[in-house]
Parts: C-alpha cells; sequence; structure tokens
C-alpha cells in the first residue's frame, strides 16, 4: 500500500515501550476502584475513566499513524488485534457475572441485566444506560455491567477513528492535526450544551467523549521531541497535580464531562509527556504501579461485578468498613487470573499471531453467541421468574401492577396542589418529598368518601426548608445544583398556593435529615402566618419512616414463611433511631406534636416488621416506600389510635368510625 510518508513522516512520535503509560492506567484504574468501593475521601474516583481515554486516544493514533507511514495498515489486521485485546477478556466476564446473576438477580434485575449484557456484546451498553437513566442515578449501584459503558464508548471510537486517520493522514501533515483539532472542539462544545441540558447524554454518549480521544491523539500528532529532564521533572509533576485535584475536589454533583473533564485530561496528557523524568516518573515506573497497569484492563473489568453483585448477596446498601478490604483484594485475586490466564493468552500468547490462533479466537468469541441467546431468552420471559416460588412471584407480579396504580393515584386531581380543597370541616394538608405521598395515599384511602375531611398535598423536600429562615443564602452549603434549582420551584409553588390560607392541619412527612432540624422552627411560623388569622393551622411533624434492606428482593429470595416479619426487622436501619428521637425533642420544643411512624410499622420492641398484608399482598415498594396495600394497612393502624386521629385528621377513632357505620 503506497502511501505520502511526506504526509506522516512528521507525525509519528517514539515506538518504544513507555512504562509510564502502564503508571497512569495503575492511577486510573484505582481511582475508578476506590471510588466504587465508596471510600470517602476520593469523591472524584470516576475521572479515571476520563484518564483511559486519553491513554487510548494517544497509543492508537500513534499505532495508525506508524502502520499508515509504514504502508501496511490494514483495516481486518487493526479490528482483530482489537478484538484480541478487548473481546476474550470482556466475554469472560460477561460469562462469569451471568452465572452469579442468574442466582442471586431478582427477575426485575435480572431482566434489565440481560438486556445491559446484550448491549455489551454489540458494543451499545452506553446507549442502554444512558436510554435507562443516569451514571449517579439511585439503582445505578445496581446494575453489573453498568462500566462498560466506557467500553462501549471505546468500541465505537474504535468504529471512526482508523478511517480518520487512514484517509486524511495520507493528504498533508497538517491536514489530520486540524481535523482533529475541530472534530474535538466541536466535541467538547456539544459536552458543554449536553452536561446542561440532557447531562445523561452529555455522559454517556461517544460524540461528547471525543474531545477527551483527541487529547492523546493530538498528543500522538505532534511527535515531541526529547525534553530536558527539569521540564519532564515539570511536567510530570502539573500532570500529577492536575488528576490528583479532579479527584478530590469532584464529586458526584460535579457536572461532568462539561469543560471540568479537561483538568484530569490535560493532566494525562501531561503525565504522558513528562512521565519518564528521572525522579518523579519512578512513581509511575515502579514494578508495583507497572504491574498493576498491565493488569488494569482485567482489573476494571471484574472490580464492579463484584461491588454490585456484593450488594445484592447481602442486601447491602453500601460498602463500608472492612467490607471494602475484603472486596479489594477479592478483586486483586481476580484480576490477574484473567490477566494471565485470558488477557495475555489470547493478546500474547505464543502463535497468537499465526493463522490458527485467529481460529481459536473466533471458537472462543463463539460464546457470545450463546450469551445472546440466553440473554434475549432472559429478556422475553421477564427475568426468568420461574427462579423463584410461585407464590412470591404472584405477589411481586401484583405489586409491579399496583405501581402502575399508585403512579396514577398519586398524580390524580386529590394530590394536585393547585386545586381548592372541597368543602369539608377538615382540610388536611401533607407536605414533604416523596414519602410525603405515603403519608397522603394512607389517610386518602382511609378517609376516602368522608365529606367531613379533604385531603392535598404539597411537594417540598425538607432541604428547602432553609429558603424560609432568615438569612435563606447563607444555608445553601451543601446542595447540587439541580437542588438548589428544585428547591427554588418548591418554594415558589408553595408560596403561589392557595391552599395555606384554607388548610386546619398541615402534616410534615419526609425523609428528614438533621440538617433540617434548625429550619422546622421558621418554616412552621411562616404555615401559621400564612393560614386563617383566626385560626391558624396546626402543624404536625412525622418522623422519619422505617427502611430496610430492598423489600421485594428479600422477599423474592426468602419467600413468604413465617420468619419474613422478623428477617425484615432484622435489616431495619437502626441508626435512623437516634435521628428520629433528635426530631421528637425538636418538636417537642417547638410545641409541634409528633408522630413516630415506626411504631405503625413495626412490633414495639422492632423485632418483627410487617412485609406483606393478610391476603400476601407486599407493603414496600423499596428500601422503604410504601406500596398502596401498604399505605392502605398503616394509615388504618393510625387512625385507629385515637390520638394520632385527632393529630392528623381533627377527629377521634370513634368519630372517623362513625362516619364508616353511617356510611
Amino acid at each position: 500500500m503506497k502511501q505520502n510518508s511526506e504526509a506522516v513522516s512528521a507525525m509519528t512520535p517514539s515506538q518504544k515501550y513507555q512504562p509510564e503509560i502502564d503508571g497512569l492506567r495503575t492511577i486510573a484504574v484505582m481511582s475508578v476502584v476506590l471510588f466504587h468501593l465508596e471510600f470517602k475521601w476520593i469523591p472524584g474516583g470516576f475521572v479515571g475513566v476520563d484518564v483511559f481515554f486519553v491513554i487510548s486516544g494517544f497509543l492508537i493514533t500513534r499505532l495508525l499513524v506508524k502502520d499508515v507511514q509504514a504502508g501496511n495498515f490494514s483495516f481486518k489486521h487493526f479490528y482483530l488485534r482489537r478484538i484480541r485485546r478487548l473481546g476474550p477478556a470482556l466475554i469472560a466476564v460477561l460469562l462469569g457475572t451471568f452465572v452469579v446473576a442468574a442466582f442471586f438477580l431478582t427477575p426485575d434485575h435480572f431482566q434489565r441485566f440481560s438486556g445491559a449484557l446484550l448491549a455489551s456484546l454489540f458494543s451499545a451498553s452506553n446507549l442502554f444506560f444512558w436510554a435507562e437513566s443516569g451514571y449517579f442515578d439511585a439503582t445505578a449501584e445496581l446494575k453489573p455491567l453498568l462500566h462498560t459503558w466506557s467500553l462501549s464508548v471505546e468500541e465505537q471510537f474504535y468504529l471512526v477513528w482508523p478511517a480518520l486517520i487512514f484517509l486524511v493522514g495520507r493528504r498533508s501533515r497538517w491536514v489530520l492535526p486540524v481535523v482533529v483539532l475541530l472534530l474535538s472542539l466541536l466535541s467538547l462544545y456539544g459536552a458543554l450544551v449536553f452536561t446542561k441540558y440532557e447531562p445523561s447524554a452529555g455522559f454517556f454518549l461517544m460524540p461528547f467523549r471525543i474531545y477527551e480521544f483527541g487529547i492523546g491523539a493530538g498528543l500522538a500528532l505532534l511527535a515531541l521531541q526529547p525534553l530536558r529532564n527539569t521540564f519532564r521533572e515539570f511536567f510530570c509533576l502539573l500532570g500529577l497535580l492536575m488528576i490528583g485535584y479532579s479527584l478530590l475536589a469532584f464529586d458526584k454533583l460535579t457536572p461532568f464531562p462539561d469543560i471540568y473533564a479537561l483538568l484530569p485530561c490535560m493532566g494525562a496528557a501531561l503525565v504522558i509527556v513528562g512521565g519518564n523524568a528521572r525522579f518523579l516518573g519512578y512513581l509511575l515506573r515502579n514494578p508495583i504501579s507497572v504491574w498493576v497497569g498491565k493488569i488494569s484492563y482485567s482489573l476494571y473489568l471484574v472490580h464492579w461485578p463484584i461491588v454490585v453483585l456484593y450488594k445484592h448477596v447481602t442486601f447491602a446498601d453500601a460498602v463500608l468498613g472492612k467490607t471494602r478490604i475484603a472486596l479489594l483484594v477479592l478483586m486483586f485475586m481476580a484480576a490477574p487470573v484473567m490477566y494471565y490466564g485470558i488477557e495475555k493468552r489470547f493478546r500474547f500468547g505464543a502463535g497468537s499471531n499465526k493463522p490458527g490462533a485467529s481460529r481459536r479466537l473466533w471458537g472462543w468469541l463463539a460464546v457470545p453467541l450463546v450469551l445472546s441467546m440466553l440473554s434475549v431468552h432472559a429478556y422475553a420471559i421477564n427475568g426468568w421468574s420461574w427462579r423463584f416460588d410461585d407464590a412470591v412471584i404472584h405477589s411481586i407480579g401484583i405489586l409491579e401492577e399496583r405501581q402502575q396504580d399508585r403512579r396514577q393515584f398519586i398524580d390524580n386531581e386529590q394530590a394536585t396542589s393547585n386545586l381548592p380543597f372541597d368543602a369539608a370541616a377538615e382540610k388536611v394538608l401533607v407536605m414533604g418529598d416523596s414519602h410525603s405521598t405515603d403519608m397522603f395515599n394512607a389517610l386518602y384511602l382511609n378517609v376516602e368518601g368522608d365529606s367531613r375531611i379533604s385531603v392535598r398535598r404539597l411537594e417540598l423536600d425538607d432541604v428547602c426548608l432553609y429558603l424560609f429562615a432568615d438569612k435563606p443564602d447563607e444555608q445553601v452549603t451543601g446542595l447540587s445544583a439541580s437542588e438548589l434549582v428544585r428547591c427554588g420551584e418548591q418554594y415558589d409553588a408553595v408560596l403561589a398556593s392557595e391552599m395555606l390560607a384554607q388548610v386546619d392541619r398541615i402534616v410534615i412527612s419526609t425523609r428528614w435529615q438533621e440538617t433540617s432540624f434548625p429550619n422546622i422552627e421558621p418554616f412552621a411560623n411562616f404555615l401559621r402566618s400564612a393560614g386563617k388569622p383566626e385560626s391558624p393551622p396546626q402543624v404536625v411533624v412525622m418522623g422519619r419512616s422505617a427502611e430496610f434492606k430492598n423489600v421485594p428482593a428479600l422477599i423474592l429470595q426468602i419467600g413468604l414463611d413465617d420468619t419474613i416479619d422478623q428477617q425484615l426487622a432484622a435489616t431495619r436501619t437502626t441508626n435512623l433511631d437516634a435521628l428520629n428521637e433528635n426530631l421528637k425533642q425538636q418538636a417537642e420544643v417547638l410545641q409541634l406534636p409528633f408522630v413516630d411512624k415506626v411504631s405503625y410499622l413495626c412490633s414495639d420492641e422492632a423485632s418483627r416488621c410487617d412485609a406483606i398484608d393478610e391476603q400476601g399482598l407486599v407493603l414496600y415498594t423499596d428500601y422503604g416506600h410504601w406500596s398502596l396495600e401498604g399505605a392502605r394497612l398503616f394509615g388504618q393502624r393510625m387512625l385507629a389510635d385515637s390520638a394520632t386521629a385527632v393529630m392528623l385528621t381533627g377527629m377521634s377513632t370513634s368519630e372517623l368510625n362513625a362516619r364508616s357505620t353511617a356510611n
């Protein structure tokens, strides 16, 4: 293949092995691993993926330019190398994760897992997870293959980059760098726009990551001459500081990738330039860093399924204490096995470049065909629900049907904040976050048809109560930009609501945080001042609801036997007891009635917590939100307690029952 050598000769950097790049891989992979193990001191560990993208852009561009210059570039050989490099280890992890997931994941989770596996096999998992939700959403930590999004981005990059180098790189020495620069700027602009208006797309989609690959590619195209050691030390130090700052200063609330990704990406580029520095470079070139860098791909592949499957098996909602170390050890046991047993064997094994090796590679890659068929079947057959007891599946199935009913129910006109109250003796307004929905359901389902009581709901997260304080601008510490916007919208809706001037009692039901406690008094004062002057509303504070491991998942695992209530109680988050006690004391100081929800959900000693009702229907939809059956039952219990009934409705239990008898 004859090429214009003048067009590429100036672009070709040194092709010798650079151990410092393996050291940089170590920084990248350990950042991601420690972040996913939930070490609080590295809140920006997710930027390790961006460092990987820079490394990939640099190495792939350097390789492609070398092949084009030598006149032996071949799309076939390039993609065979990529398949040999990435395919076998990925398939092994997908296969192993599928086997474990089939034993422990609930039908709903297993169905979504099967869809993600199929998408991973076709280099489209980033599209799959973008369509589902965001990287930092509440359920992300329960998706065993979430980490494959970055592999799909990289594989999609490989689909376009070789053609770009091959077609553009032959024209003149400056065309390719200019094209790479323009594509990178366009990609960065797209990332800025989409991170603001469609964050999930900006995070997951390949076009908005091209500028990260482009930084590495531009470095390869510069073909820098050897620098004096003083400059190499400076560049290495500056690059490490930029990456380190990103790891320590960024967190889940940082708009990303946005312009913020430039910091770790430029840092990675500087480390590549100066990584062979005599002194600081040893941090990257030492045997331990190089070894971890060599196994980094295998370590990246195995680390996340280990964390997620641990949570599914144990129902843990976080990785804490010694568990982190145990999981880290397990990762470093699995990764070398993967590297030496599979990755290195197919990539560097004896005869890997011979024709027979390709046949063996394709034989190994036949495994995805089986995995694809199994995944399609599991996805189509409701996550293989036959793995669980029929009675349990029936109960969970009813719960899933009721979930749609619940969404429709809470969106009906009875919960709409801009409607006036019915002409009733007692007008009750429930305020709070999603847990106020539970209390609205609990009251509405038990007083429905009673013309003496009218119930409405108004959304207001407890973290937004700072807006009702005397100096609200001084109390926004810790809130993200999106939380500030949401609080502003909720605050405006509260001020605009006509219900506050009509209401008789206001029930505050939310997932309280102790940082919100100081704002309860000014908020209560606001509610009283906004009410009827002759009879200000009674403000009732409700404690946080009982929280557990995922209740439907627990029921699927252990069944509907007589021990379900005790086993549910064993997973209860007991540290909320102290928070509720502090909240109760705060309410007493402010002379506000307080209702302890937990006492109506669990026995007095909390040794039993109801998971199902008398018909065997599940009372919770997740860790603590109530199903419609749960809301009906728990509301019934509250209203059966005359003192609580008076606080919530203004009527005693006997008065409420008199309505029931009359009806």
